[in-house]
């Protein structure tokens, strides 16, 4: 039987700009993107080559990103197959676009090239390896440092005669329940220590990258590297 995808109105505005980019364009991002060696490259990098395939469109290809790893990640938890997702779409659209003929004729017309689009392995690999970057209990939307200055009155508070400094480290994390907020007290050590020990992670995952590439040859993806 063939699924039928929810389409909401964000969904049908990228699916559109899909569609309108065209079988041609299409076929020159694929053999762009499937001349590159197979391993996972940054997402950035991925829309960059997108981006130079259509000609200098950075809009449609973040568009084209978006969605190429947004079904991914349905495809992996509803263990679907790519002609499952097209059709899916596809059969969506028929339903709850409101796109005439001609339109629905214009994406089934590009729908072929956008799954083999989606089926290249550099494609597969790049999210594959974002979605499990991110398959953790709790991840990290913020974190801030308040610094906190707080008086030293007299006996009868009549007079302040001193402050002292103190710091906060306010976290907020996303978990299956929501977002929470947490605040832990620091003092100066704490601090430095928290910056060494952050200098230090960033060291370590320079040098395994390096290691892994001069070592192995293996390509590895660092979430949220520049």
């Amino acid at each position: 039987m063939t699924p039928q995808m929810k389409l909401n109105r964000q969904n049908l505005q990228d699916l559109q700009c899909i569609r309108d980019i065209g079988p041609e364009k299409l076929k020159q991002i694929i053999a762009e993107a499937g001349g590159r060696a197979v391993a996972p490259i940054h997402p950035k990098e991925l829309q960059k080559l997108m981006d130079h395939a259509l000609g200098g469109d950075p809009v449609t290809a973040d568009v084209l990103l978006k969605q190429l790893l947004s079904l991914h990640g349905m495809r992996r938890q509803l263990d679907l197959d790519s002609g499952d997702i097209i059709a899916g779409i596809t059969a969506g659209i028929r339903c709850d676009s409101g796109w005439d003929e001609s339109q629905i004729g214009q994406w089934e017309s590009v729908s072929a090239k956008f799954q083999e689009l989606f089926d290249l392995p550099i494609v597969h690999l790049t999210a594959k390896a974002l979605d499990l970057s991110y398959q953790h209990s709790h991840l990290l939307q913020s974190s801030h440092v308040i610094t906190d200055i707080r008086p030293l009155f007299n006996k009868d508070a009549s007079e302040i005669q001193g402050m002292t400094i103190s710091h906060k480290l306010l976290l907020r994390y996303d978990d299956v329940e929501g977002e929470h907020g947490l605040s832990v007290a620091l003092d100066e050590r704490d601090l430095k220590a928290l910056i060494r020990q952050c200098e230090r992670a960033l060291t370590k995952s320079r040098t395994t990258q390096t290691q892994l590439k001069k070592k192995a040859n293996l390509e590895t993806l660092i979430p949220g590297a520049d």
